[in-house]
C-alpha cells in the first residue's frame, strides 16, 4: 500500500508540474500572438504616416526639379524668336533639361519613398524598444525625432538639387539623339533606359553615394552632444539600410517602374499623332490590320514623333507624373511595403513585455507631427 501511495503520489506531481508547464506556454503563446499582433498594427500605423508624408513631400520635390533643370527659362527664351544660331542652342539645352528632369522626378521620388519608409521604420522601431524599456537613457527627444526626419525635407531641396546637376551632366555627356530624329514609342523607351543605366553606374552620383544627399552638413545647435551621437548612428542605420544590396536593386526595380508609368503618360500623346510617312508602309498588311487603317486606327507602336515635339509633351507629363498614378503606386508597392517591414522587424526585435502610458503610436504621431510643421512652414519651403 505504501509503495502505491508512493506511485500516485509521484503521478500527482508529475501531473501538477505537467499542468503548471502546460498553463506557461499557454501563456507564453498568448504572449507571442498578442506582441504580433500589437506590432502589425504599429507597422500599419507606420505605413499610413509614410503614406501621409511622402504625399506632403512630392510636391516640394517637383519644385525642386523645376527649378534646378528650369525649363520654362529657355521656352521664354525661344518664344523670343532668337536667331537661328542661339534658336538651336536653346532647343538642344531645352532637349538636355526636359530628358533631364524626367529623371529627376523618377529617381528622385523612387529615393525619397524609399528613404522616408526606412527612416520611418527605423525611428518606429526605437521608439518601440523605448516604450518596452524602463531606462530614462533610452528616451529619444522630439527634437532628436525631428533633426532625424529632416534629413528627408534636406533631400527634396538641397539634395536634389545636387542630385538634379549629377543628372544633367550624365544627359548631356551621353544623349546624342538630334533634335529632327523621330522615335517611336519603343525607341524612345529604349534611350531613356539606357540613360538611367548610365545614371545609375555614374560613380558621383546618388546610386553609388547616397549620404551627400540626405545628410546636412549643419550643425544641429538644440541637440546636446550625446543626442547629436545618437542622431548620427539613427542616419547610418538608414543609410546601410539604403545603400544595401537588396535595397539598391529595390530602387532600380521602382526607377524602372516609374520609366514605365512616364511612357504611358507620353502613349496617350501617340495614339492621336499619327506619322504620314508610316502609313503606306506594309503594303502587304493582313485584312485585319487594313479593316484597321480603314477604320481610322493607327497604333501607337506604329507612329514616330520627332524628338523637338516631344520635349514639351515630356516637361508637360511631368505635372502630372507627380500626382495620382505614380505616387499612388510609391505608397501602395508590394514590394515597397515589404521592404518596409523588413526594416521594422530588424530594428524592432521582439519583445515580451508591455508598459503602461504615452504609447509608440501617439509619440510617432507627435514626432512626424512636428516634421511636417516645421517642413510646411513659410520659413522652410
Amino acid at each position: 500500500m505504501a509503495v502505491g501511495g508512493g506511485v500516485v503520489g509521484g503521478l500527482y506531481i508529475v501531473g501538477r508540474l505537467a499542468e503548471r508547464q502546460l498553463v506557461k506556454a499557454r501563456e507564453a503563446e498568448t504572449a507571442l500572438l498578442v506582441e504580433r499582433t500589437r506590432k502589425a498594427n504599429q507597422f500599419s500605423a507606420t505605413e499610413s504616416t509614410c503614406r501621409h508624408t511622402l504625399a506632403s513631400l512630392m510636391p516640394t520635390l517637383l519644385n525642386q526639379v523645376r527649378e534646378s533643370l528650369n525649363t520654362e527659362a529657355v521656352t521664354a527664351l525661344l518664344r523670343a524668336k532668337p536667331g537661328p544660331e542661339e534658336k538651336l542652342e536653346l532647343w538642344e539645352r531645352l532637349k538636355v533639361l526636359a530628358i533631364s528632369q524626367c529623371l529627376a522626378v523618377i529617381v528622385g521620388s523612387a529615393f525619397l519613398a524609399v528613404m522616408l519608409r526606412t527612416q520611418l521604420n527605423v525611428l518606429a522601431g526605437a521608439l518601440y524598444q523605448q516604450e518596452m524599456s524602463t531606462s530614462s537613457s533610452e528616451r529619444m527627444s522630439p527634437a532628436l525625432q525631428q533633426a532625424f526626419l529632416n534629413s528627408s525635407h534636406h533631400f527634396v531641396t538641397a539634395g536634389l538639387a545636387g542630385v538634379c546637376q549629377n543628372l544633367e551632366s550624365c544627359v548631356k555627356s551621353n544623349l546624342s539623339l538630334s533634335l529632327t530624329a523621330r522615335l517611336t514609342l519603343s525607341e524612345l523607351e529604349a534611350h531613356l533606359t539606357q540613360l538611367f543605366e548610365m545614371v545609375r553606374e555614374d560613380q558621383s552620383g546618388i546610386f553609388s553615394d547616397p549620404a551627400p544627399s540626405f545628410i546636412s552638413q549643419e550643425e544641429e545647435s538644440t541637440l546636446s552632444a550625446e543626442e547629436r551621437e545618437r542622431l548620427a548612428h539613427l542616419l547610418a542605420d538608414s543609410l546601410d539600410v539604403l545603400e544595401s544590396e537588396d535595397t539598391l536593386e529595390l530602387l532600380v526595380a521602382v526607377c524602372r517602374q516609374g520609366l514605365a508609368h512616364l511612357l504611358d503618360r507620353v502613349a496617350d500623346h501617340y495614339s492621336v499623332s499619327p506619322l504620314p510617312a508610316y502609313n503606306n508602309i506594309n503594303n502587304k498588311a493582313s485584312n485585319s490590320t487594313e479593316s484597321d487603317s480603314d477604320s481610322g486606327f493607327v497604333s501607337p507602336a506604329s507612329v514616330a514623333l520627332p524628338l523637338a515635339r516631344l520635349l514639351p509633351i515630356l516637361t508637360a507629363v511631368l505635372e502630372e507624373e507627380g500626382g495620382d498614378p505614380w505616387l499612388n503606386h510609391l505608397q501602395e508597392s508590394p514590394s515597397l511595403q515589404r521592404q518596409a517591414a523588413n526594416v521594422y522587424e530588424t530594428f524592432s526585435f521582439p519583445q515580451t513585455s508591455s508598459k503602461e502610458g504615452e504609447t509608440w503610436t501617439s509619440t510617432l504621431y507627435q514626432a512626424v507631427t512636428s516634421f511636417w510643421t516645421s517642413t510646411m512652414s513659410p520659413d522652410t519651403t
